[in-house]
């Protein structure tokens, strides 16, 4: 729920449009109350307005008392941290749903802490960043097969206590199972070698550099 092409997200204020939109969901999905609805918030919404959380908020709990959502999740559309934190401390929000992986570490300094202490959920997507994690392996050679690099990020993904549910995207059956798989097993001493030898890869330095920079706004 982020009406992207909208500049600041100035729709998800009005109160009317967006129980009017939750109500759709609700039809659409056959279920009431929603578990998670997911906000997606672009930057300037939070910049240009420094009230648009405080009437977000207001809208949130609007939607709870409705009793057409159960929880709110924040998102940021540009993974900015600072953003996140500012989300989460309204209160208003019972999860946050982001990036997290081998090539999006960063969540796991400050944000995972906070949602503990906010008493807030987890939700990570992107484990393998669009793919590029294995491009990446393939770059360097690494004799590990694809499903190796999968079930080692996965792995290491839930090791990290504070997540509640990870979002994984497949391509057929084999792909499903074989991530389900990986994620009902503990870590291995395989898995850190797989993690290892791609963190001293130097295109895998440049890019977690990159990805840094944008997590750090």
């Amino acid at each position: 729920m982020c009406y992207k092409y909208e500049e600041g997200n100035r729709s998800l204020l009005d109160t009317k449009r967006l129980e009017t939109e939750v109500e759709r969901l609700v039809g659409l999905l056959g279920r009431k109350p929603i578990d998670v609805l997911n906000f997606g918030l672009e930057t300037p919404a939070l910049e240009q307005d420094d009230q648009f959380l405080p009437r977000l908020a207001d809208n949130i709990r609007h939607l709870k008392q409705a009793g057409l959502i159960r929880f709110a999740s924040c998102d940021s559309i540009d993974s900015g941290e600072s953003y996140y934190q500012r989300m989460m401390r309204t209160g208003c929000f019972d999860l946050i749903w982001l990036h997290f992986g081998p090539l999006w570490p960063f969540p796991a300094q400050k944000l995972f802490p906070l949602a503990a202490e906010l008493g807030m959920g987890v939700v990570t997507r992107e484990a393998f960043t669009k793919g590029h994690l294995f491009r990446h392996a393939e770059v360097a050679g690494l004799p590990a097969t694809r499903a190796q690099i999968a079930a080692a990020s996965i792995r290491w993904i839930l090791s990290h206590k504070e997540i509640s549910t990870m979002v994984l995207g497949v391509r057929n059956e084999t792909e499903l199972e074989s991530n389900l798989a990986a994620a009902a097993t503990p870590p291995t001493k395989q898995d850190e070698e797989i993690l290892r030898q791609l963190q001293t890869q130097p295109q895998f330095i440049a890019a977690l550099a990159e990805n840094e920079a944008r997590f750090r706004k």
